[in-house]
Formats: C-alpha cells, sequence, structure tokens
C-alpha cells in the first residue's frame, strides 16, 4: 500500500517541564532523565494544540493513552528516517556541531531499541497522560482504542542532544513525532519537532 505522506517540520524552543535535575555528563548517566525527557514531550503535545497530531478540533485532547512500545519495535526505525533534513531552511538554525550532536541522538535511539533497552520505570508526571501495559499491536482486540507507541529515546554521547519519537494514532492513520532537545540550566529544552502524517 502506498502512502501520501505530508511532513510538518517545526522549529521551537518549547515548554520545559518543571522538573530540575541534575544535568547528567555521559550517555549512560542521561538514560536516568529518560522520564523527565518524555515528560517534556508529552507537556508539548498538551499544550500546543495547533501542531499537536493528538489535537481535536484545534484544542487539545482531556488525556492521553500510551504504551511503552515491545521491544524490538514492530515499526523500527532508522537514523536515516529520524534526521532527514525534510525543511532545510529549518535545519540550517542547528550549528554544524548541533547537527552531529543530534544524529549522534538518532544512532543511540535506533541502538537502544534495537538491542531492547526499554524504559519500563516510566510513569508519567502528567495525570492526562495515561499508561497501558506494553504489549505487541498485533495483539491489540479489534475493539481496542490505539495508542501513542513510546520508544526508548537516544542521547548524544555528552548528553547534551536527545530525541524522543513516538508513534501516534490519528484516526485510522497515524503520524511519527519526533522531537529533538537540548540541555539547557539542567532541563530539556524542544529544539525541534517533526509530525510526519501517513494518509
Amino acid at each position: 500500500m502506498r502512502f501520501s505522506i505530508i511532513m510538518f517540520w517545526i522549529m521551537a524552543t518549547a515548554a520545559v517541564a518543571e522538573l530540575p535535575t541534575t544535568a547528567p555528563t555521559t550517555r549512560t548517566a542521561a538514560r536516568n532523565t529518560d522520564t523527565e525527557l518524555l515528560d517534556t514531550v508529552f507537556t508539548d503535545l498538551l499544550s500546543n494544540p495547533e501542531n499537536s497530531p493528538v489535537a481535536i478540533r484545534g484544542e487539545p485532547p482531556r488525556e492521553l493513552t500510551a504504551t511503552l512500545i515491545p521491544l524490538p519495535a514492530r515499526y523500527p526505525v532508522s537514523v536515516g528516517g529520524l534526521t532527514a533534513e525534510h525543511t532545510q531552511d529549518e535545519w540550517r538554525k542547528l550549528s554544524a556541531d548541533e547537527r552531529v550532536l543530534s544524529r549522534d541522538a538518532a544512532v543511540d535511539l535506533v541502538r537502544r531499541n534495537g538491542a531492547g533497552e526499554s524504559v519500563n520505570e516510566y510513569q508519567p508526571a502528567d495525570k492526562r497522560v495515561l499508561l497501558r501495559p506494553s504489549r505487541d499491536p498485533a495483539s491489540r482486540p479489534a475493539n481496542e482504542p490505539r495508542t501513542i507507541l513510546i520508544y526508548p529515546p537516544g542521547y548524544a554521547k555528552d548528553a547534551r542532544f536527545a530525541v524522543v519519537h513516538l508513534n501516534v494514532p490519528t484516526g485510522m492513520h497515524h503520524a511519527d513525532a519526533t522531537y529533538y532537545l537540548e540541555r539547557v540550566d539542567n532541563r530539556w529544552t524542544i529544539r525541534v519537532r517533526q509530525f510526519i502524517y501517513y494518509l
């Protein structure tokens, strides 16, 4: 089946979760901040209805239902797919060094998913985000609503940049939501959002 793809690439320095922590200095330490990183992304999804694939008639939903994707992922991702410069003018806003860090983070995300490194300890801080038990999407009953699938995040080696990838249901179809974030003043700040809609 062929899909037509509408791509939206939106750059922003958007809402940052109010969760102060000690800044990690290595990729391994950064993985301890998976929860903060994912909370930052979900806060953004619920706070920017105009650009969010979860918006309902331009308004944020009352709640979101998400699942930690079973690993290895049934829908694998690639470094090329995560870092494709669909809107070059927006990518130019990142420095050459930041592009390198972004790609480094994408490599780690792909590696973590391939290695089965889950984030089973994640519990959303926002009560509007409901977490369902992880299971193979193929085993979901036909009458059960689909959920947002959460991939384990990826981190650059120096823990300065990170990437989060979500598979978001949109009616009968879905969207891929990819976020690049930078660690600034001990908080994750969104630098790039990418929503790819499959119709």
